[in-house]
């Protein structure tokens, strides 16, 4: 028997594709729903740029910029993104922006679906599964600097560990462990990885090292996932051999920027499976690329030391430029 816990990773990835010698001044805020609840670990990037930041989990954030213009780009999975002009003044000024997101509406269009028929989403996720391959090589290699917040919350404390041993009173739901770690990594096909961690701090203690590895994150074009957290792997729902352990069902569809999102719920096949839940949203952009994902797994998925493992990942194009023909599509 374990404490009842809930893990939650933030992880962003800034590329670097210059350097910058000063910071003229601080852009910061906080990011909520319309009810102004914050949204925890949404995205902010400045567009064009490989500058992003991240919200903590009360939905504030803060960017550091050089004196001048820019568009800010705010994102959370299941919302409408957001885009802010600003101008940042020169000298130590900040400039507070709070941001209210949306909901996106996924609207299930008229759909005839026959009792013999398959959902709609078995079809879209076939294309994604055949595509796979392709994202899973796109990029050939990139150099990123990787900053990682790791947070170990106790949701509850029984009295007795098994019924046996007593749980002290210095033992308390909330926050137990929280690291934060920066490292530089760089990756090559065929997935060659190198990671120097540059600085790692453990709140609480001034001897304590992240264990945070940001080689270690999720890629959800692998067929088999490794959680951490069980010697099982997970399979991922757009693997290879997804659609033996996976139901999906189309919950509806958007347009942003001209392509159609479809938002795709995805449950085990058997309660047992090395499966997640929650949803997937699928692009039409020709590719069928992962959008974002909102992804749980549980004690019936068999991972230990934690109840629930929750994986909220939001795509977005690299700052960099493409040149033509430099890859093709393989399946």
């Amino acid at each position: 028997m374990t404490y009842p816990a809930m893990l939650r990773y933030l992880l962003f990835f800034s590329l670097l594709l210059g350097t910058t010698a000063t910071w003229a001044g601080i852009v910061r805020g906080k990011i909520t729903d319309p009810k102004g609840e914050p949204l925890a670990f949404a995205n902010v990037a400045v567009r064009g740029s490989a500058t992003s930041s991240a919200s903590n989990e009360q939905g504030n954030y803060q960017l550091r910029l050089e004196a001048g213009a820019y568009e800010i780009v705010y994102q959370y999975v299941g919302f409408k993104p957001r885009v802010e002009k600003l101008t940042v003044a020169g000298g130590d000024t900040a400039t507070v922006l709070n941001v209210t997101l949306t909901p996106e509406n996924y609207n299930l269009g008229e759909v005839l679906i026959r009792a013999s028929d398959r959902d709609p989403a078995y079809a879209i996720v076939q294309h994604a599964i055949d595509w796979r391959k392709y994202h899973r090589a796109e990029v050939a290699a990139f150099t990123a600097r990787m900053y990682i917040k790791s947070i170990i919350r106790l949701t509850d404390v029984p009295g007795k560990i098994m019924g046996l041993v007593k749980v002290g009173p210095d033992i308390k739901p909330g926050v137990v462990y929280l690291s934060e770690s920066l490292s530089d990594m760089s990756f090559r096909q065929p997935g060659k990885i190198q990671e120097r961690m540059i600085s790692s701090r453990v709140s609480g203690s001034s001897k304590g090292f992240s264990f945070n590895r940001a080689s270690k994150s999720f890629n959800f074009y692998d067929n088999l996932l490794q959680s951490g957290f069980s010697e099982r792997g997970f399979v991922s729902p757009v693997a290879q051999n997804a659609m033996q352990f996976y139901r999906y069902e189309l919950v509806g569809t958007s347009v942003q920027n001209g392509i159609t999102i479809n938002k795709i719920r995805v449950t085990p096949r058997h309660r047992i499976d090395p499966a997640f839940s929650g949803f997937i949203y699928i692009a039409e952009d020709g590719t069928w690329r992962l959008h974002s994902l909102d992804l749980s797994l549980d004690s019936n998925s068999g991972i230990e030391y934690v109840d629930k493992l929750r994986v909220e990942i939001l795509y977005a194009p690299a700052p960099a430029t493409r040149r033509p023909g430099l890859f093709s599509r393989r399946k």
